[in-house]
């Protein structure tokens, strides 16, 4: 019985270090990706609607207050778009098929 008990905690103990790593690139992927995405909306943010430094700032500020509120579990990015849709009737599951349309015709040389 106590070899059995010995391999369960062992069992136990490797799923346990398999998790924590899993976790760790989530949160290592989540920062990058959301890194990124951030970069990109500054800089269409003041390339098309003029953001300077103080309002980039001010933006960053509230996304991160945004990611936060939903590492928290307060929110979810699905209660995001619900929002968004429910406000001003952008529906984000239209947008990405839009987009994938036209990346595929663009393929095609379509477009």
């Amino acid at each position: 019985m106590g070899v059995s008990l010995e391999k369960a905690h062992k069992k136990y103990q490797r799923e346990r270090l398999i998790n924590d790593t899993l976790r760790k690139a989530e949160t290592e992927i989540i920062n990058v990706v959301s890194s990124n995405c951030l970069a990109a909306c500054c800089l269409v943010l003041h390339d098309k609607f003029g953001f300077g430094k103080k309002r980039l700032t001010e933006y960053m500020a509230w996304v991160y207050d945004c990611f936060d509120s939903i590492s928290r579990d307060y929110v979810s990015f699905e209660d995001l778009k619900e929002c968004i849709y429910d406000e001003m009737g952008i529906d984000f599951d239209e947008v990405e098929k839009e987009r994938l349309l036209l990346m595929i015709k663009r393929k095609r040389g379509e477009f």
